[in-house]
């Protein structure tokens, strides 16, 4: 048995060769118990806990070392290491070597490059078993207060939150541009359309800034102050002052603009004989649009839809100021988040350089980068396809 970094694990090695990891976790009613949450198969009798993060060693009678991360999940290389019965050994504080001595007198000295153990599939994108958690979860946590922690490098709900933080303006923009193109008096949709299309020339950093700003002074003018505290009380909901209705509201005036004006031209440029045989054929103006103008129209919406989506996955300054920048994963609307552009932007500048958070920071950007080509590849032979339906109406 050995403490693993922290002193909040225990390693336990047993006759069958394997070692289990133990941590302290909190029970239903909120009791500490022991509980075994992962297992290695290895095939030594010996181990030893490095000292500065959550990897250990094992030395089997035959003189095969192996080198484990409990984090990752996973073995990193299993090697011989000398002929003869290893006697004793020794990993050094940095875990960069070890030395081995065996039962012929002879000391084996064995570098070790192991500069990033902790990443691995399962760490980045799976459920991680971490210290005193109760059960596996997501989790983003790249550093605290003391070097004994376990990082935490899962991408998945940052991923989660710039696709929630993407969601809300879409469906509002284009219900706006319909009403706008197809039931919108002609005069006042002179002033409508170039209003909203204006927007789009207001800085992100100026609307992060007013949706900081706005969601205290609400709380203020209407719930004594304290919001959360009257979700709880009325509604009996957990509420954040820096959520995804916020940002929703926020991002509606950054990507609103671009799909309302490219939704509402190709909506209006449906010709018009289409509509007035239908309407003429006893449809409803209802049914027209859905059955008629809608299809017609549906590779300008799409194409609408992916250009906003796009600029909302992109986006980093509203996301930045209005979320709270928490990476949690919950649906709920009165929840904070945190997304990819902006978890980049708020840790790059204090990251180590070559460290492991550094590299996972450029292998976000990466996920951003290919996301969208994905998306947007996608979303172009959609509209091809589209297009070549709907172009003989």
């Amino acid at each position: 048995m050995v403490f693993l970094n922290g002193d909040l694990s225990l390693l336990i090695g047993d006759s069958s060769g394997l070692v289990s990891q133990w941590t302290l976790v909190r029970d239903a009613q909120n009791r500490f118990t022991m509980q075994r949450i992962r297992v290695f198969k290895v095939s030594g009798h010996k181990i030893l806990a490095e000292q500065r993060r959550k990897g250990f060693l094992t030395v089997d009678a035959a003189g095969v070392v192996g080198i484990y991360h409990t984090t990752a999940e996973r073995m990193l290389i299993e090697k011989r290491v000398g002929s003869s019965r290893p006697v004793a050994v020794a990993l050094s504080p940095r875990a960069n070597a070890f030395v081995v001595l065996d039962s012929a007198d002879k000391m084996h000295y064995w570098r070790v490059e192991n500069e990033h153990p902790e990443v691995s599939l399962q760490s980045i994108w799976g459920e991680v078993w971490y210290e005193s958690y109760p059960r596996p979860a997501y989790i983003w946590q790249s550093s605290s207060a003391s070097n004994d922690f376990e990082p935490k490098f899962s991408l998945t709900p940052l991923l989660f939150g710039t696709l929630k933080a993407a969601f809300y303006a879409i469906p509002l923009a284009i219900m706006g541009a319909i009403y706008t193109a197809y039931f919108m008096a002609p005069r006042m949709r002179l002033l409508v359309k170039p209003s909203i299309e204006i927007m789009e020339a207001l800085p992100t950093v100026i609307l992060g800034f007013l949706a900081f700003l706005v969601s205290p002074g609400l709380e203020e003018l209407f719930f004594q102050g304290d919001l959360r505290l009257w979700f709880q009380r009325e509604w009996g909901i957990g509420y954040d002052q820096r959520n995804a209705l916020v940002v929703g509201l926020a991002m509606g005036f950054a990507v609103i603009p671009t799909i309302f004006s490219i939704t509402e031209d190709a909506i209006f440029s449906v010709p018009r004989y289409l509509t007035v045989g239908s309407l003429a054929l006893g449809a409803t103006p209802w049914q027209t649009m859905i059955r008629v103008v809608l299809l017609t129209a549906s590779p300008g919406i799409f194409s609408a839809v992916m250009i906003g989506f796009g600029r909302a996955v992109g986006e980093t300054m509203i996301v930045l100021m209005a979320t709270g920048n928490t990476p949690v994963m919950d649906l709920s609307i009165f929840q904070g988040m945190r997304t990819l552009s902006a978890n980049i932007a708020v840790e790059m500048p204090e990251s180590e350089v070559d460290s492991t958070h550094y590299r996972i920071l450029f292998l976000a950007a990466l996920v951003l980068f290919l996301f969208t080509f994905v998306f947007n590849t996608l979303a172009e032979l959609i509209r091809q396809r589209l297009r070549n339906k709907y172009s003989s109406l």
